[in-house]
């Protein structure tokens, strides 16, 4: 089982040692303590009390006393008086309940308030503490003969207590949350509780899967233009190709002719043979032009088909750019509990107890348990309580 609510317990004692023992006197005082009561504050039915468990007997006690004022018990109350001081504990279930992320997760937050607020509020993350087992409590006192600290009064009927209840409440509605991650182009949250590192693999796989539907979109759309161009290239060197060997058989055609002429010369058919061989030339002349302009038309298309693929290049890489920059736009979320989700396990005084002797004829209060909670509600009570400090001093 978890310890009982407390803050951290006192170092151990190292026990002082004399040669004179302890000795005891008659009954401290029949007269009650100042500010206590031989029985508990009159509260409202519903109120739930609590007693922390006395761990330690009056010789244990003062020993401890022994160790913290470093002095000698050379004489003690031979009955010293059991006091309790009333401190406040509760537990709460909270549920953090996100549905945009399917997620819920469910939180148990304990409180600890040393000394009762003279009013229905409190800021309660001072009194924060880890949460514990309220069966490592008692429901009744040590003792029948025990003396009581005053409450305050507005707790002594149930509507302070439902007062200080709903502050509580309250705080942990407007003051406690969770952060999720959130991101808002891919629209995807984080689960309450998922590790950052689980989530940012989700999200990253999402965004390879967006990124490669429209790096797949942008390349089909420019092979698309790029075939279109590997197509009319072919074409034209088709053209091309088809042009050079006209030009190769007009210029053997030609030479041909120019030796016909030659002939014909020698006969004496000057006007047939100079026409013909200067349709020849024309003929070829025409194809070596044509075939210029395809070797240019073959140079653009080859330039423009480097231009696409460069900005197809240029557009897939701006489509990874985008997507990396979609994965950084990560934000966080608040999630807090709703009220319907904050339930009180329990909620109530928390008696703590002390011996209340003179030590060498000294008044003095010391821890009857291990609990922190003796100490925070007054931290001279280690070397003995001063009584001009009075009871009820916030926290």
């Amino acid at each position: 089982p978890a310890a009982a609510p407390a803050q951290p317990a006192a170092p151990a004692p190292t026990y002082t040692t004399d040669s004179q023992p302890m000795k005891t006197v008659q009954d401290y005082s029949e007269v009650i303590p100042h500010g206590f009561t031989p029985t508990p504050p009159k509260l409202s039915a519903g109120t739930y009390q609590y007693y922390l468990p006395v761990e330690y007997s009056p010789e244990i006690a003062v020993r401890q006393w022994e160790s913290w004022s470093r002095q000698v018990a050379r004489q003690v109350t031979e009955r010293p008086r059991l006091l309790y001081r009333p401190a406040m504990v509760s537990q709460v279930f909270a549920r953090f309940d996100h549905r945009a992320s399917g997620t819920m997760q469910d939180y148990t937050f304990a409180f600890v308030v040393p000394n009762l607020p003279s009013v229905p509020y409190l800021s309660w993350g001072d009194y924060q503490s880890s949460p514990f087992d309220p069966h490592s409590l008692d429901t009744n006192p040590y003792s029948t003969g025990s003396f009581y600290a005053e409450v305050p009064e507005y707790l002594s009927v149930a509507a302070g207590w439902r007062d200080l209840q709903a502050n509580m409440v309250d705080w942990i509605y407007q003051n406690m949350s969770m952060q999720v991650l959130y991101n808002p182009i891919l629209k995807l949250y984080s689960g309450l509780g998922e590790d950052q590192r689980d989530y940012v693999s989700r999200l990253q796989a999402m965004a390879r899967q967006g990124r490669d539907q429209e790096l797949d979109q942008v390349a089909q759309r420019y092979n698309k233009r790029l075939d279109t161009i590997e197509d009319r290239y072919r074409r034209k060197t088709h053209r091309a190709e088809a042009e050079r060997d006209e030009l190769k058989a007009r210029k053997r055609e030609e030479m041909l002719v120019g030796a016909e002429s030659l002939a014909q010369l020698a006969r004496g058919s000057i006007g047939f043979a100079l026409s013909r061989n200067l349709r020849q030339q024309r003929y070829a002349g025409q194809s070596e032009e044509y075939l210029k302009m395809h070797e240019a038309d073959l140079s653009a298309i080859a330039q423009e088909y480097d231009a696409v693929q460069a900005e197809m290049e240029q557009a897939l890489q701006a489509v990874n750019e985008k997507w990396g920059d979609m994965v950084r736009k990560t934000e966080q979320v608040t999630v807090s509990p709703q009220k319907k989700d904050i339930s009180v396990v329990f909620f109530g005084l928390c008696w703590v107890p002390y011996w209340d002797a003179a030590v060498n004829g000294v008044p003095a209060r010391m821890p009857a348990s291990s609990s922190g909670l003796s100490y925070s509600q007054d931290p001279a009570v280690q070397g003995g309580y001063n009584v001009s400090m009075g009871y009820g001093q916030s926290y």
